[in-house]
């Protein structure tokens, strides 16, 4: 398994954003576990997008939305195809994942399959969080703290 940087390339959700097209699907769902008043940036990434280690990846697909509760929903058109959905909890508003001097988040976040790195001891690989998407599909979140 090879370990890639937690949450890479959600520095540029709203640049990376891309249009739906005919055939594709919708991935949506609830966010749970936020803090409030933050944005939350959302990121339906495939595996060469996951393990890129270019802090772009113009082809992942995202949004960021403004949130004023402890849950909110999103929706996202994809094409059909395996991916992972990586969302955290902007709360400094710099519009990257802030870590401490361990390289531990300091934000909220959250993986589809509820993915949970304190219990795995370290990220996720992209089996461990993928989810196919050949229909449209509901993927909730609980955040991690």
């Amino acid at each position: 398994m090879r370990t890639v940087p937690l949450l890479p390339a959600l520095s540029v959700l709203l640049s990376a954003s891309a249009p739906a097209y005919a055939g594709d699907v919708t991935v949506s769902g609830t966010i749970t576990g936020l803090e409030g008043g933050a944005r939350v940036n959302i990121a339906v990434m495939t595996q060469a997008e996951w393990e890129s280690d270019d802090a772009i990846v113009p082809s992942c697909r995202g949004l960021s939305l403004e949130n004023e509760s402890s849950s909110t929903r999103y929706s996202l058109q994809v094409p059909p195809g395996e991916y992972a959905v990586v969302v955290f909890e902007d709360g400094d508003g710099d519009n990257e994942l802030t870590k401490n001097f361990l390289g531990i988040p300091s934000e909220s976040f959250g993986f589809s399959r509820n993915y949970n790195p304190f219990r795995h001891f370290g990220p996720p690989g992209f089996d461990e969080i993928s989810i196919s998407l050949i229909r449209d599909r509901q993927v909730d979140i609980e955040l991690i703290d």
